[in-house]
């Protein structure tokens, strides 16, 4: 189910992607734990970490934070 990472693409819409997958996988097996957490690290990007069984780790530039918004 996991596709290679396409370095085309935002890390935050990977991440989005990411945990959709994740939670979409859980749903099908019945049962899951998902936990998401973020902190601000070197030169403000945001580290976005997504537990679901591996740890998957995200670097967010702040730049593709203001294009979201």
């Amino acid at each position: 189910m996991d596709k290679k990472p396409n370095p085309e693409t935002s890390a935050l819409a990977r991440a989005m992607a990411k945990i959709e997958a994740e939670v979409r996988e859980g749903v099908s097996h019945g049962h899951f734990d998902l936990a998401i957490s973020c902190k601000i690290a070197n030169s403000g990007k945001r580290e976005l970490l997504v537990k679901a069984g591996k740890n998957h780790r995200f670097l967010i530039p702040e730049s593709e934070l203001k294009q979201s918004a």
